[in-house]
């Protein structure tokens, strides 16, 4: 499958690996299984912002991608919005 130090994988199931340095080898198994779980969002309905303040929206969800949108556009277009991709930050895509 890989001889990489790393193996990247997006599927359920079980792997293992057998490392070695010319004197002795080990090996190890782990299971993976799939969450189908949406991310739970912690984030307030709404709030007020005080004119010439500012403030950070924190959805409290890591390893995922974000799309923001102010609402004046379809969030879904991606013509208008910006692009919340952690840990880079923002890319606006317009």
């Amino acid at each position: 499958m890989s001889t990489a130090d790393t193996l990247s994988i997006n599927a359920a199931g079980t792997y293992h690996v057998i490392i070695s340095n010319g004197c002795e080898a080990l090996s190890d198994t782990v299971n993976v299984t799939l969450e189908n779980m949406p991310p739970v969002i912690a984030m307030p309905d709404q709030f007020t912002l005080c004119q010439g303040n500012s403030e950070i929206l924190d959805p409290g969800v890591s390893g995922v991608t974000y799309d923001w949108s102010d609402g004046t556009h379809d969030p879904h277009s991606h013509s208008e919005c910006c692009r919340y991709v952690q840990p880079h930050g923002y890319k606006c895509l317009r």
